[in-house]
């Protein structure tokens, strides 16, 4: 859920990594989001790699960097930060493609 009085939008020029880079950007602008463990949705295939999207684990990943990027860049996140995350997610790329995911 989003509230309506934040001018926060989906990017126009992001490809693959627009939710991670909506969320992304306003956390870093307006503080801790919450997270909830409350199941909100029922999913009929697998996560990643079956259909949609999620197929194109490779581009999703280059996207999700190119997001800490930008926030590095932007000096939303800081040098720490963005190692440390985007360690993180590479080491979450090589499992998934490890487990076979993904081709």
């Amino acid at each position: 859920m989003l509230r309506a009085d934040i001018p926060q939008r989906f990017p126009t020029d992001m490809w693959y990594a627009e939710d991670f880079s909506l969320w992304t950007q306003i956390v870093s602008l307006t503080g801790p989001a919450i997270f909830s463990d409350v199941v909100l949705t029922y999913l009929h295939k697998p996560v990643y790699g079956s259909s949609g999207l999620s197929v194109k684990l490779k581009e999703m990943h280059r996207g999700e960097l190119n997001v800490l990027a930008s926030l590095r860049y932007t000096k939303q996140i800081g040098n720490i930060a963005y190692v440390i995350t985007s360690l993180w997610m590479r080491l979450k790329y090589v499992r998934r493609r490890i487990r076979g995911v993904a081709t």
